[in-house]
């Protein structure tokens, strides 16, 4: 486990100190912890989940409309734990979609597979998944 101080936090995610603490006193990143009475620093892996979180964030960009709107009503439900998962699970969803238009004439069996995954997100967002 690694602690990284401010100016290597601000080098690592390319954000100026004011930037950090306005997002911070937003909700939108990470809190520090308070080292001695004059310093802080973040958890390596508290700043690399953040990293991940945006590049998430930057595909979901990409989904369909009714994908963005089924994400913003899953985000608004769930803690930041559980807002991870449900982002890779909606992102999964727009791969699968995506690679059921790509393979609908295949016979190779992998609309079997597909299908099998996505009955697995339906079952976990059963009230969310309905186009």
């Amino acid at each position: 486990m690694k602690i990284l101080r401010r100016q290597e936090v601000s080098e690592r995610v390319g954000l100026k100190t004011t930037a950090l603490y306005e997002m911070i006193n937003r909700g939108e990143f990470p809190r520090p912890m308070k080292l001695s009475e004059r310093a802080v620093g973040w958890l390596e892996s508290d700043i690399d989940e953040w990293i991940q979180s945006r590049i998430e964030h930057r595909d979901l960009t990409a989904l369909e409309e009714s994908d963005q709107n089924l994400w913003t009503t899953v985000n608004a439900a769930l803690d930041s734990s559980q807002r991870k998962q449900a982002n890779q699970l909606l992102f999964e969803l727009h791969s699968i979609r995506r690679a059921f238009a790509a393979y609908t004439n295949a016979n190779s069996g992998i609309e079997c597979q597909l299908a099998q995954r996505l009955k697995k997100l339906t079952d976990k967002f059963p009230n969310h998944l309905e186009d």
